[in-house]
């Protein structure tokens, strides 16, 4: 997942639990690694909102 930085150690917090709960039998082995994102992943992800058009200002359609 890519998430803000300052969300990152809850987020893998939260995410070892739910798969812990999910498959205990890995609980021993299950292991969560934070990383900052590769430069073009990085940029791709630049002011994503969740919308599949990427606007954040609620327009939709074209330029301008």
């Amino acid at each position: 997942a890519m998430i803000p930085r300052d969300e990152a150690a809850e987020f893998a917090v939260s995410w070892r639990e739910e798969y812990v709960a999910a498959f205990p039998q890995h609980a021993g082995y299950a292991k969560v690694v934070l990383t900052e994102p590769a430069g073009p992943a990085r940029e791709s992800h630049e002011g994503h909102d969740g919308r599949q058009d990427g606007r954040q200002d609620g327009r939709e359609g074209h330029e301008g």
